[in-house]
C-alpha cells in the first residue's frame, strides 16, 4: 500500500486516511508526506505498540506535517469513537 500511494497510483492528497491494524504504520506516514489532510494511526490498545507508532511519527514526518498525524489505540469490538473524526 505505501508503494501505490508514495507513486500516486493511490491518492491521498487532501483525504482522511486511517489505518486499520498499522504495526510501524507506514502507509499512513507516507500517507501524511503525500499530503493527506488527516491520518489516524490505529493499532491494538497496548503501550509498547502505540509507543512504537508514536516514535515513527516522531522520526519520519517533519514538524509542520505531524498536526495531520494522530496515534490511537482500538481493540476490536470496543467504541470506535476515538479513531473516527
Amino acid at each position: 500500500m505505501a508503494d501505490l500511494i508514495k507513486s500516486n497510483k493511490f491518492f491521498v492528497r487532501g483525504e482522511s486516511v486511517l489505518e486499520l491494524g498499522a504495526g510501524s504504520g507506514l502507509p499512513g506516514l507516507i500517507s501524511v508526506l503525500q499530503g493527506a489532510q488527516l491520518v489516524v494511526l490505529s493499532d491494538y490498545s497496548s503501550p509498547e505498540i502505540l509507543a512504537n507508532l508514536e516514535r515513527n511519527v516522531q522520526e519520519n514526518i517533519p514538524d509542520p506535517l505531524k498536526r495531520a498525524v494522530t496515534v490511537e489505540g482500538h481493540i476490536w469490538g470496543g467504541n470506535g469513537d476515538s479513531i473516527l473524526r
